[in-house]
């Protein structure tokens, strides 16, 4: 047994060299996060017009039918900022 930080070591420092599932998460959601208000496309047209996306997109609060993914996306919010 090896603990997940070993594991998670650069190959040179005696790990494996992977990375930990949590960081990569919160980058990913932080990603999605800008580009809901500084890209264009499908997926930035879909999520504005279902969740009507404004100014008050740090005061929203997740409904129970929300998907994950938005879901996920309030929880992160608080990291973010659109300056």
């Amino acid at each position: 047994m090896v603990s997940w930080d070993k594991v998670c070591r650069p190959k040179e420092a005696g790990g494996l060299g992977l990375q930990k599932m949590a960081a990569v998460g919160s980058a990913f959601l932080s990603k999605l996060s800008w580009k809901l208000f500084n890209d264009q496309g499908l997926w930035v047209d879909q999520m504005q017009a279902k969740y009507h996306l404004d100014e008050h997109f740090f005061t929203i609060n997740p409904k129970p039918l929300d998907s994950w993914v938005w879901r996920c996306i309030l929880r992160y919010r608080k990291t973010c900022t659109f300056d």
